[in-house]
């Protein structure tokens, strides 16, 4: 598949690779593979990102984690800013924290070069999980346990 100027980018899950290939190869048949196609705009976002947010249509403002095949070069950069504000960045990179309208994220997904598109996670700390790190135990000596 080298030889055919085919280029392995990532490997995903249950044996599913994302490469690039020439367009021309589109419609040939390799034995080992069970589809080769060009990925469409909705299957770049993540789906409980298009349940929990519906409608995409809105112009609610959104924070979304983007990831992509390769490092983003300048040209893509600048497509990106006209969509949204980028999140603090340290290039090259590979994936990028966006702040931008619902309704931008169908033109997101069908930009070449995006890969996936989540929402950023929401890290929250416990005192549960965080008691060792702050010392919470000298505060629970004194009987405040709440």
């Amino acid at each position: 598949m080298a030889e055919d100027g085919i280029v392995f980018l990532e490997y995903m899950n249950h044996l599913v690779s994302i490469a690039r290939i020439p367009e021309e190869l589109l419609e040939k048949n390799y034995p080992s593979v069970r589809w080769i196609g060009v990925l469409e705009p909705s299957q770049k976002i993540n789906p409980e990102l298009q349940a929990y947010y519906q409608p995409l249509q809105s112009d609610d403002r959104i924070r979304l984690t983007l990831l992509f095949y390769e490092p983003l070069e300048q040209d893509e950069i600048s497509s990106l800013l006209g969509l949204g504000e980028l999140g603090q960045t340290i290039f090259p990179t590979k994936a990028v924290n966006l702040e931008t309208s619902r309704s931008s994220i169908a033109d997101i997904a069908e930009l070449s070069f995006v890969q996936w598109i989540d929402v950023v996670p929401e890290h929250r700390v416990l005192l549960d999980t965080s008691a060792k790190v702050i010392d919470a135990s000298s505060v629970w000596s004194y009987g405040n346990d709440g």
